[in-house]
């Protein structure tokens, strides 16, 4: 049996979310190979992975432009050394700067300097790790909102159109949703997802129907079941609302309004 190295079941961690000792033992029955170490996991633990981990330091901010006709969104992500730079308050200004300037287009020569004093004044080695410039919207149906958790690790934006029923704490709630559901939403609808996106849980779904010893137009059955409601578990409007289980997030947004995009951040990990 193959023994896995101590970073190899590190990254494994960081990537698929799951414990260490799960990903330690997949990697050694895998023989060290990744890909077949997470078909395992999803085997083993009934799910595809869980919010990935890192152990990147840093904050995040977000700009929102909300002018009809002109709307759009800056996301920022400052890399740190440790969280305790990472959540000073002069780090966190100027995350909240770098993403306003992103919106105003201001010269990136100015970002340079306020990171060059960051780093003088934390004595660290402060990067801007990650940055987000949305196109503009000038659908004047169009409202973006945003979330940032308390901590500045996680961030979310969503675009809506046709919101004009929509309350702002509505939109807000809904970017919390973003920010904080499991699994992970990865698109808007069901319809939007790959067949890559669903090929391995696919390969999982036959094979526990053809385990199940069942006749074929059952087995048939079981997997498309399955697999409409894994695709469920995935599209952010067939979620379950994280503040209201009774309703899915399309049943919040009501009959008109839609979700035309979303995007949500962690420090170390964008999705």
């Amino acid at each position: 049996m193959t023994v896995a190295t101590a970073s190899d079941v590190s990254s494994l961690r960081q990537k698929t979310g799951f414990p260490m000792m799960d990903c330690k033992k997949a990697l050694a029955d895998a023989g060290g190979d990744f890909e077949k170490a997470k078909d395992l996991l999803r085997e083993r633990l009934g799910v595809s992975s869980i919010t990935p981990q890192s152990n990147i330091e840093g904050c995040i901010a977000v700009g929102v432009r909300n002018k009809e006709g002109d709307r759009a969104y800056s996301v920022v992500e400052i890399s740190t050394q440790t969280d305790f730079a990472a959540n000073s308050e002069e780090v966190r200004a100027v995350a909240g700067t770098l993403a306003a300037n992103l919106l105003l287009d201001i010269d990136g020569s100015r970002n340079d300097l306020l990171l060059a004093d960051l780093r003088a004044k934390t004595g660290e080695s402060v990067h801007l790790r990650t940055f987000v410039l949305s196109k503009i919207f000038d659908d004047p149906s169009v409202r973006i909102s945003s979330y940032v958790h308390h901590d500045r690790k996680t961030a979310s934006v969503v675009v809506f159109s046709h919101a004009e029923s929509l309350k702002e704490e509505v939109m807000k709630q809904i970017a919390m949703h973003v920010a904080g559901a499991q699994p992970e939403p990865l698109v808007v609808s069901p319809e939007n997802l790959l067949d890559s996106q669903i090929s391995k849980e696919r390969e999982f779904r036959e094979k526990a129907a053809a385990e199940s010893g069942k006749p074929a137009d059952i087995q048939k059955k079981m997997v498309e079941g399955a697999l409409n409601k894994y695709k469920a578990s995935l599209a952010l409007t067939k979620q379950q609302f994280i503040l209201d289980p009774t309703k899915t997030v399309e049943q919040v947004l009501g009959e008109k309004a839609k979700i035309v995009d979303f995007l949500k951040i962690k420090v170390g990990i964008a999705t």
